[in-house]
């Protein structure tokens, strides 16, 4: 994090995270964020002015990863001791025999892309606060169960990437200390949210 004169912020992160619930050539996954923000009341033009106790302005952009309901070793050809369905008789008596199971050997890390831009503010000397937070977030590569046609692989269904879906949307706080005596404080906080998702 860097901060300048207490005006000028700026944040960056680099993630390389693996996973061996992917193959090799999937595992690792880089995910970046930056942040940035301008602190208008520390500005010599504000000082003076009675009416905003804090303004800021922020914007950020950030990636992250996931694999989250991923089995394993969904990634790989393996077998396992089927159910009853896959038993056979032998002298009276039920063995159950191993089976293969679906795989897909190309899953990767489904990826999250966030956009944000917002405004902190505060007046009354602190006592009423909140800020408006716009953001607009894409997913790429969503990993979801999908049919398989007869005879591609050893499962109906198997774990792909598949798909985008779009999420943008709005969100407003806002605080205020009602009442404030040595003995005695009420705060009240509000909170709304747009949000539309689109599968794309």
């Amino acid at each position: 994090m860097y901060n300048y004169d207490s005006r000028f912020f700026f944040t960056a992160s680099i993630r390389r995270d693996g996973s061996s619930r992917f193959a090799p050539e999937n595992r690792w996954g880089i995910f970046p964020s930056v942040g940035l923000a301008w602190n208008v009341r520390n500005e010599s033009f504000m000082q003076e002015n009675k009416v905003f106790s804090d303004l800021k302005f922020r914007v950020g952009y950030g990636v992250t990863g996931q694999q989250d309901g991923i089995g394993n070793y969904d990634w790989q050809p393996r077998y396992g001791l089927g159910g009853l369905n896959s038993a056979y008789p032998l002298g009276g008596t039920y063995y159950q025999t191993y089976t293969p199971f679906g795989f897909n050997s190309a899953l990767k890390w489904e990826e999250l892309t966030s956009y944000n831009a917002a405004i902190d503010f505060g007046f009354a000397k602190g006592r009423i606060t909140g800020n408006i937070d716009f953001y607009y977030r894409e997913s790429q590569d969503l990993l979801n169960s999908v049919p398989q046609a007869t005879g591609t692989n050893f499962s109906a269904f198997i774990l792909a990437n598949v798909g985008t879906l779009e999420n943008r949307g709005v969100e407003i706080n806002l605080n205020t200390q009602l009442i404030k005596k040595s003995n005695f404080t009420w705060d009240l906080g509000l909170n709304a949210t747009y949000n539309q998702n689109k599968i794309t």
